[in-house]
């Protein structure tokens, strides 16, 4: 499965690897589930014989289901923008929703489960109150616990619009959220004067986007089975007026930034799906080294061997949740001995059913005699 979504990452920028990509209907469904229907019917459309007929209707469906949707996610979003007044305020659009309308063509190949905004943290009861006043109310289906980077999200009656109100990039004691480079000072430093629709509005710099994307993606609880943030990735890095000096100098403010932005870039770059300059592969090799190649190889194997589909795995009965530990400890641990700390996150709950087997069968042995 993953080099079916390498070859559908890689064939958005070749025309000549997209034709030769062919998709079997087993893979339509899921393909569907993780929002990449719309890509690949962009891809196939022009050839449908790369396709079943029944594949290329569900295809067919989804582009056409994620267009009617994007659509009103750009009209409720270009109504909150008004109604903030965002000419006037620090109003910073983030992820998916800035993205899609910069870098996708079309726009609605990139599927978005909700809308993302930064707002500065003094302004976001008022901009709390004006989604009130818009009809939005708080989603039921999500309730945050604990301390977070973002005001519970705001669903549209309606439109079924989700709204998320951010106040910071990430959630506090995250590993990134301690980080200079996401504080407030900096991504200020990194945005960009824009518009969407018309409306004026903020975004960050591609390059900044390059190293939040990569930043976010490696705390998603969902990292197993998120196939947008290489996607999303890969169309920044394609901005012919991209600057990889700037994120090579991030990388070197932080070894943990470094780390998940280098198996961002080598996991895209051995699958074909974006290209760097020589510097920045350079850089990669460095932050191998600083990293520890053992670590950095086996955090590179996790991306490419995790299981995406629930209740599946792969070797050493790797399922999401174990994967996602072992990546979360790989990252986590500052010591030499951080793959040794990785693994036996792996091992553990495989040996204690083997442990706990032969106890029983010792104890039956002894139970008869």
């Amino acid at each position: 499965m993953r080099s079916i979504i390498s070859d559908l990452i890689g064939g958005s920028f070749a025309g000549d690897r997209g034709s030769s990509i062919t998709i079997a209907d087993q893979a339509v469904r899921f393909l569907c589930e993780c929002g990449m229907g719309p890509a690949a019917f962009q891809l196939l459309e022009n050839d449908t014989n790369r396709a079943s007929d029944s594949a290329m209707e569900t295809l067919l469906a989804a582009d056409l289901t994620a267009r009617v949707l994007h659509e009103q996610t750009t009209e409720a979003v270009t109504e909150l923008l008004e109604a903030l007044d965002s000419k006037d305020r620090d109003i910073v659009l983030l992820k998916g929703i800035s993205i899609a309308e910069q870098h996708y063509q079309p726009p609605w190949k990139r599927v978005m489960g909700d809308v993302d905004i930064l707002v500065p943290p003094r302004f976001a009861a008022s901009a709390n109150e004006i989604l009130y006043g818009l009809g939005y109310r708080e989603d039921i289906n999500e309730q945050l616990v604990g301390i977070h980077h973002h005001l519970p999200a705001m669903r549209h009656p309606d439109s079924g619009v989700i709204v998320e109100i951010h106040t910071a990039l990430f959630p506090p004691g995250s590993i990134p959220a301690s980080l200079a480079i996401f504080n407030s000072d900096e991504w200020n430093r990194n945005t960009v004067q824009s518009e969407f629709r018309g409306v004026p509005v903020k975004r960050f710099s591609s390059e900044y986007q390059v190293v939040y994307t990569s930043a976010h993606w490696a705390i998603e609880r969902k990292w197993p089975v998120s196939i947008f943030p290489y996607f999303d990735v890969a169309h920044l890095a394609a901005d012919p007026e991209f600057d990889w000096a700037r994120v090579e100098t991030w990388m070197t403010q932080s070894k943990w930034l470094a780390a998940c932005t280098a198996v961002m870039l080598s996991v895209l770059v051995e699958g074909n799906m974006a290209t760097v300059p020589e510097s920045m592969t350079a850089r990669v090799e460095s932050t191998k080294r600083d990293f520890g190649k053992a670590a950095f190889n086996l955090l590179r194997w996790l991306t490419w061997t995790t299981p995406l589909q629930p209740g599946t795995t792969t070797l050493l009965s790797l399922d999401q949740r174990s994967a996602r530990e072992t990546w979360r400890r790989l990252l986590s641990v500052n010591t030499q001995w951080k793959v040794a700390a990785a693994a036996s996150g792996l091992i553990r709950p495989r040996i204690r059913p083997l442990i706990s087997g032969i106890r029983q069968k010792l104890g039956r042995s002894t139970n008869r005699q």
